[in-house]
């Protein structure tokens, strides 16, 4: 694996782990737990992640809207 995959290979990974452990945060700090540690991954890649971080965001309140009350 080259460099260039290794880094990306893990910027996903860390991204699957944000999605899967984050995936149903409903109180308020939990949603700042989230957005520290999605900041924390631009920060660490680079802005090029921005997009595929915010659109992870957007799928997980979208999940809390629509989840049961």
């Amino acid at each position: 694996m080259t460099e260039f995959e290794e880094t990306y290979y893990k910027f996903f990974t860390g991204l699957w782990y944000l999605f899967r452990y984050h995936y149903d945060a409903k109180t308020d700090e939990q949603w700042q737990e989230l957005t520290d540690k999605a900041e924390k991954l631009v920060e660490k890649y680079g802005e090029i992640t921005r997009p595929l971080v915010i659109d992870t965001l957007e799928l997980i309140e979208n999940n809390h809207k629509n989840s049961p009350k």
